[in-house]
């Protein structure tokens, strides 16, 4: 692979989280150059291979149908995600989590605080939130659910208060959860709303 110095931005690096193999989407960590046409492959320079190509990580929206924020819904059938060395599962019947937002009440904003739960796909960037009844199952690997496809996580997300150190908290707890457990883009998809459900 030959590119004029003028056309590449060499010697990059990454430690996740930005890039991922375009050919299998799995997170790439380091050396990195980019195209003038806005294309990324591994390798300090070209010739530095091999050379394979990078993308920025695609993230699906998953809400509710009814939802008016709904970008794009994902319905996939359970026989996608049958692993091929696990001959005992049957190719019907397993539940995919189903996306799902809390009810608040009074108690809750009385409170202060909500616990929101989620699951993200572990071989995709797409994430779906969840209620406390589907975190517990994926949780506890209930046999009814595609439990080895999804990672459930949970946190407290303030919803009253002081409006700014609200925006403040629910940003850092987000980022934590990001950096500490790699959840790429998780940001995006909550469109860094971080005084939803605030009142």
């Amino acid at each position: 692979m030959y590119y004029p110095k003028s056309q590449i931005t060499t010697n990059l690096y990454t430690n996740g989280g930005e890039l991922v193999y375009i050919n299998n989407n799995l997170n790439y960590k380091g050396f990195y150059f980019k195209t003038s046409k806005g294309k990324y492959f591994t390798g300090k320079v070209p010739n530095d291979g091999p050379n394979s190509e990078l993308i920025e990580p695609k993230i699906i929206s998953i809400e509710p149908l009814n939802s008016p924020n709904t970008v794009k819904t994902f319905e996939p059938q359970p026989s996608e995600f049958i692993p091929l060395d696990y001959p005992k599962y049957k190719y019907t019947g397993f539940l995919l989590p189903n996306s799902s937002q809390p009810q608040l009440t009074d108690d809750d904003y009385a409170l202060g605080e909500v616990t929101r739960y989620f699951c993200k796909k572990t071989n995709e960037v797409i994430y779906i939130e969840i209620n406390k009844d589907i975190h517990t199952k994926l949780t506890n690997k209930n046999p009814d659910y595609l439990w080895q496809m999804y990672i459930p996580f949970k946190y407290q997300w303030t919803i009253s208060g002081d409006k700014e150190q609200v925006y403040k908290t629910n940003k850092n707890v987000t980022k934590y959860m990001m950096d500490n457990f790699k959840f790429i883009m998780f940001d995006k998809f909550l469109r860094e709303d971080y005084l939803k459900f605030y009142k």
